[in-house]
């Protein structure tokens, strides 16, 4: 039957000619009938698609809505593609009605596609796959977008020069409540989506399963969940998404192939409209799976409890008292007591907590959502820290509640972080006291982990600090140093004692010297570790160190790869002259200017204003080269490690000459790999560790000592009678 608007005055807009896709008129669309009734050709279904005009008289009257229509017309114009066509593999386009296209090739009016898929969804192989001049169907959604009436992105061709790939929609009655009793079929669900009449409150939704997307192995390890798609007939026809969706009552699914095609399912969650996508989003479950039925999560129980240890809330009590909240509000800490219903992360995940349902019977009636909850004790869980959960395990919580709410609608749950596991089963641990925070972030006075996350946690989301220093002990090992690792790094947790109490998170650390690790001992559990480089409160919520802007300083005491523990000698006097590792460890730990005498071996030179991997020269010159304005010192002759040496400045020709590496056998006395004392003021020198100033030096030659400047004088004391 053909629909009649009448008496309806429409404005005439400007014609234009198609020449090209850099000469297009702009606009030339929405051209319509004047004053007459207008008569649709079409009915916007598969059967009778919409032409353009019907298309674009719908869209010039607000006519429209968010259910996806079928429009038929001719290509007339495709867009250039861009870099964004080998990733997305859709084109923009634009069509028009055969009754609008002139001889002459210009167009009265046009509707454009935005960003459409090919047949049946799927992508374009190539841009040459759509041509002016054919014939298509497009299923999408009609808009407005900037006075440019379109059909959104997200569309597909239903059908291209007669190939027909259609229909997309189910052609079964809308039928059901979304009740447990009387659940949604796929065509009500689609079409409560399609008018908006869908809310946060999760319903039931029966189909049969049309697809199931292949997860990716690490996030199915992880979640356990899958994306899949159910229709009314268990084919593509008008089927709907359920994203992430888990398993019976909530459980994850033990294995991808847990749910197949054919399947048929009920299920629990909450309708949306994603992207201009129709879907049953993340958090949903299923009641019924073939012959399996599980009781209705949506019935009631009574709300008991007070919230103590005495008389703890059950999980219905605990979503009373929750919904009562404002939006992202908080409750005091208090006890919630149920069975555990379904894990969606248990705590051997890789974060230490845990993520779970529990009702008052182990069913999945009134359960209540336990977020990211500490394990026993309010400690993050290790391998030697206990079982794990199961379902039907009794359980404790203590901590505060919460009202969460995002563009996903509400949901109550514990607080994260905020709550942990008070009993298992009647197992109870006493909270471990968190450590008090120490240390001002220096080598010498490190942070401890404590007052690393306290201090860290002051910074926002999008804030880094300055290089700090962080000493504790290896309490858990996410990823290891590894050979032959593209990354080089290692994730894990250090706390004062080893323990998790007040542990802090040392997020893909390089290795010792600030490098990638290459060879060298790993991490274990019980190691001491001092950590070097900027820390970030991650989200807002999460202390740790920026990634691969903080390196292992010290591994058990050793801050190589080769080398022993070792931090330095000397008192910075001319009889105990600080060494180079003594010197970078001052420089490090105060970033004061000091002066005093230091003693190392000349080893090279810095050829650039910054020392680098790349600017520092482990050898000598001719009496043919430039005169270096510095050299590099090291405690050992050897030294090819530009970290640990110290540069120093040579203010005059004097002190070039003198202690220049020359190691031309003509040079009767070269300062190269001899050892020299110096005065100066250790200080920031090339970017780096340097001595400034230098004011005096002795070049220790076997047979003689050479001196460059003039010795600091030593103020006797006077006798004191």
């Amino acid at each position: 039957m053909k629909k009649l608007f009448s008496k309806l005055m429409l404005p005439i807009l400007a014609l234009g000619m198609l020449v090209g896709c850099d000469d297009v008129p702009s606009p030339y669309y929405i051209l319509m009938p004047e004053e007459e009734n207008y008569e649709f050709t079409g009915e916007g279904n598969h059967k009778e698609p919409y032409t353009v005009n019907d298309a674009l008289f719908l869209i010039n009257n607000g006519t429209y809505s968010s259910r996806k229509v079928y429009v038929k017309g001719i290509v007339v114009q495709i867009d250039p593609v861009d870099d964004s066509f080998s990733r997305y593999h859709n084109l923009t386009y634009y069509i028009a009605s055969e009754d609008d296209i002139e001889e002459d090739g210009s167009v009265k009016q046009r509707l454009e596609v935005y960003r459409g898929l090919g047949l049946a969804g799927k992508d374009f192989g190539s841009p040459d796959d759509l041509k002016v001049g054919d014939e298509v169907i497009v299923w999408g959604q009609l808009t407005l977008y900037n006075n440019t009436p379109e059909i959104t992105q997200g569309s597909w061709l239903c059908a291209l020069n007669g190939q027909d790939a259609g229909p997309f929609e189910s052609e079964e009655e809308p039928n059901g409540e979304g009740t447990y009793d009387s659940p949604y079929n796929v065509a009500r669900a689609q079409e409560m989506i399609s008018t908006g009449n869908f809310s946060d409150k999760p319903v039931f939704v029966h189909g049969i399963v049309s697809r199931v997307d292949e997860p990716k192995e690490d996030e199915f390890a992880r979640y356990h969940n899958l994306t899949y798609y159910i229709s009314d007939d268990g084919t593509s026809t008008g089927q709907l998404e359920v994203y992430r969706g888990m398993g019976l009552s909530g459980n994850g699914f033990e294995n991808p192939d847990d749910l197949k095609p054919g399947d048929e399912v009920t299920i629990y969650g909450t309708l949306t409209l994603f992207n201009s996508t129709p879907e049953i989003t993340q958090g949903s479950f299923l009641v019924q799976l073939n012959d399996q039925k599980v009781a209705d999560p949506s019935a009631a129980s009574e709300a008991k409890g007070s919230g103590t240890l005495e008389d703890p809330y059950n999980p219905a009590a605990a979503n009373e008292v929750a919904e009562k909240l404002s939006a992202g509000g908080k409750s005091e800490n208090v006890y919630v007591k149920g069975i555990v219903s379904s894990i969606k992360e248990n705590y051997d995940s890789g974060f230490g907590n845990g993520t779970f349902y529990i009702s008052e019977d182990g069913g999945t009636v009134s359960q209540f959502y336990v977020f990211q909850a500490n394990y026993l004790g309010n400690t993050k869980w290790t391998q030697n820290s206990g079982d794990v959960l199961k379902v039907g395990d009794e359980v404790v919580i203590y901590g505060k509640l919460m009202k969460y709410t995002s563009n996903y609608g509400t949901t109550l749950e514990t607080a994260k972080g905020e709550a942990y596991l008070y009993s298992l089963n009647g197992k109870t641990v006493e909270p471990v006291p968190e450590p008090e925070p120490s240390g001002s972030g220096t080598l010498n006075h490190p942070y401890n982990s404590v007052a690393a996350n306290n201090f860290a946690s002051k910074l926002s989301s999008t804030e880094k600090s300055d290089d700090v220093y962080v000493k504790g002990k290896v309490v858990s090992i996410k990823e290891n140093y590894q050979k032959n690792s593209q990354f080089g790094n290692a994730t894990f947790y250090i706390s004062d004692d080893g323990t998790p109490a007040g542990q802090f998170y040392c997020f893909r650390v390089l290795y010792l010297g600030n490098e990638k690790y290459v060879d060298g001992d790993v991490l274990k559990v019980g190691d001491d570790v001092v950590i070097c480089g900027k820390l970030v409160n991650y989200q807002g919520n999460t202390p740790e160190t920026s990634q691969n802007e903080a390196y292992l300083y010290s591994l058990n005491g050793k801050t190589s790869v080769n080398n022993g523990p070792s931090a330095g000698t000397g008192e910075g006097t001319y009889a105990s002259p600080y060494d180079v590792t003594a010197a970078l460890s001052l420089y490090a730990d105060s970033k004061t200017p000091k002066a005093g005498y230091v003693k190392g071996y000349v080893v090279g030179y810095c050829n650039s204003r910054s020392l680098t991997a790349n600017t520092a020269v482990f050898g000598g010159i001719t009496p043919n080269d430039n005169m270096p304005n510095n050299i590099l010192i090291a405690d050992s002759q050897d030294e090819t490690d530009y970290t640990k040496c110290v540069a120093v400045q040579l203010p005059t020709d004097e002190f070039k000459r003198a202690l220049a590496p020359f190691v031309d056998a003509t040079v009767n006395l070269s300062a190269y790999k001899r050892q020299v004392t110096l005065y100066g003021t250790i200080d920031k020198a090339f970017q780096v560790c340097g001595v400034t100033n230098l004011s005096y030096a002795e070049i220790n030659y076997d047979t003689q000592v050479q001196t460059v400047g003039t010795k600091p004088e030593v103020k006797k004391r006077k006798n004191r009678r």
